[in-house]
């Protein structure tokens, strides 16, 4: 007998949504772009009159919004109007949460392009991003504008939904000079500084990256410079964060990476590494999501505990305490003789 699609106890209707997830993001990436969250920020409205703001057609945006609803990203009333739930609400771009951008990000024909070539990469070890566009993510983006600014915008949103976690968390205010190494629009340090009035900060990023957050209002106490991790970071400073760095790169490329962390920090300083440490396996771990993530879009991956107690005595450090931030930990580090 087969099982029942429709009982609680079978498996196969959470199984069938697994295999239907891209529907779900698609759909999200498009209601973001059409900024149906922001159009209902202000209260609820008709397919039809979200049609007339969108510019679209009222039929199909209709039928969109149903599947939303589906989604609990909006709930539509008796007299078919729609407004935003509580999980919708953090797809509004003004929303102090808000992972808009990640949503416009995993939209984005580079980032699902990659995943329709999940075989090859299984296959070859190699990831499918290099093989579709001949290049590597960040020199893609490096030359691509457009795509650079979708995908800073999706990691700062990041940066805000685990900042509160961490400064709930985690005692900033013992540093004196916080370097923040490619931490991009500095969300993150100018978050940690706003906290703890007594730090001053350095922010650190390509010259890309750098040029685009010089125009920005950025506190006096925040150092802009421009600097390649793999080259040199700025010295003196006694905490050196990598937020959502490492799992970028290979391990060779991570110790490299550490190395000239090492060179540069003072003798009593620590090293905060921000990432998502994987569970053993086997276990439920969000983490997992993003470790197959970076196999087809980089050389990186996520790790264990162990995988970086590994990687920081290989760059001169040595582990001493991870501490759970949410969906993220932040691994400390100090520097051994």
């Amino acid at each position: 007998m087969s099982p029942d699609v429709g009982s609680k106890t079978s498996p196969l209707p959470e199984l069938i949504q697994m295999i239907w997830g891209f529907m779900a993001s698609q759909a999200i990436y498009v209601a973001s772009c059409l900024g149906i969250f922001d159009f209902l920020s202000n209260g609820e409205k008709s397919a039809n009159e979200l049609a007339i703001d969108c510019e679209v057609n009222a039929d199909a945006l209709g039928r969109l919004l149903s599947f939303l609803s589906s989604l609990d990203l909006l709930f539509e009333n008796s007299s078919g109007h729609y407004s935003l739930t509580e999980r919708g609400d953090y797809l509004r771009s003004d929303h102090s949460q808000s992972i808009r951008g990640m949503a416009l990000l995993y939209g984005q024909s580079f980032f699902w392009e990659p995943w329709g070539n999940l075989l090859e990469t299984v296959k070859t070890g190699k990831p499918a991003f290099d093989k579709i566009y001949g290049e590597g993510l960040f020199d893609y983006l490096e030359k691509n504008p457009s795509a650079a600014a979708i995908f800073h915008i999706a990691m700062e949103g990041g940066s805000k939904i685990s900042l509160q976690s961490a400064l709930d968390t985690y005692d900033f205010s013992i540093f004196e000079k916080i370097v923040d190494v490619g931490g991009g629009s500095g969300a993150f340090l100018r978050g940690i500084l706003e906290n703890n009035t007594r730090s001053k900060g350095v922010l650190c990023d390509l010259p890309s990256v750098v040029e685009r957050v010089k125009s920005e209002d950025l506190p006096s106490r925040i150092e802009v410079v421009c600097s390649d991790m793999f080259v040199s970071v700025p010295k003196g400073g006694d905490a050196y964060i990598y937020k959502r760095i490492l799992h970028d790169w290979d391990d060779d490329e991570s110790v490299r990476i550490l190395s000239n962390c090492r060179k540069a920090i003072v003798r009593h300083g620590r090293l905060l590494v921000i990432e998502s440490v994987l569970k053993p396996s086997g276990q439920a771990d969000p983490a997992r999501w993003m470790d197959i993530n970076m196999l087809v879009m980089l050389t990186g991956r996520e790790r264990t505990e162990e995988d970086y107690r590994r990687i920081f005595k290989a760059a001169g450090f040595t582990l001493t305490c991870v501490t759970y931030i949410g969906r993220e930990s932040i691994v400390e580090g100090r520097p051994y003789e």
